[in-house]
């Protein structure tokens, strides 16, 4: 693959990738993860390691006891 075509699919990986900012939850979150892998293939080493220190989301912990005190805010 030369440089023009691996551009064109870093361009189109990363277009899909800004879809999840919206919709991101953990039924996705494979198809997610398996778009970050797909896009780690196509970047050097430098790169990868540049774009692995990206933090995407972070896994949360909600509470939906009603009777729960600890208010988070």
């Amino acid at each position: 693959m030369n440089n023009t075509e691996k551009i064109e699919k870093l361009k189109l990986k990363i277009s899909e990738l800004k879809e999840f900012r919206s919709k991101l939850d953990s039924d996705c979150l494979d198809k997610f993860n398996s778009l970050k892998k797909e896009i780690c293939e196509l970047l050097d080493d430098n790169q990868k390691i540049k774009f692995n220190t990206i933090e995407f989301y972070t896994e949360s912990v909600t509470s939906l006891n009603a009777d729960d005190d600890d208010l988070p805010f």
